[in-house]
């Protein structure tokens, strides 16, 4: 498992989530990883086979991890995305600092702050 990404290998989710899930429905928590992949990157075509039943959880969850292999560069992409957002919100507190500090230059305090909270003034 990926302790950065909190994904395990071929996407599944990992920890407490997946298994308190995987409890309260009465399930393995391997099964109910395997469950949240497939809902976060299943097409709803599937999702429906699998709600007529005429697919399994582990032959749609072996569909997913197919097409995710086959296409690695849409993982690249969501990766990116969420990079950008991070920068976007990053940009908001430094600018809602330098509005709470009154003045363009932040003072001593303010930027002490910042760093600790993981934000460079700039």
């Amino acid at each position: 498992m990926s302790e950065e990404t909190g994904v395990a290998p071929h996407g599944a989710r990992k920890g407490k989530y997946a298994a308190e899930l995987a409890r309260q429905v009465g399930i393995s928590t391997r099964g109910m990883e395997r469950v949240l992949a497939i809902k976060d990157h299943a097409t709803p075509e599937l999702l429906q086979e699998i709600l007529d039943g005429k697919r399994t959880i582990n032959s749609a969850y072996n569909i997913v991890m197919a097409r995710r292999q086959k296409n690695p560069l849409a993982e690249y992409q969501k990766a990116v995305r969420k990079c950008v957002k991070a920068l976007h919100r990053v940009t908001e507190a430094q600018a809602a600092l330098r509005t709470l500090a009154g003045t363009e230059e932040l003072n001593s305090e303010i930027v002490t702050a910042a760093a600790e909270a993981g934000v460079q003034a700039v």
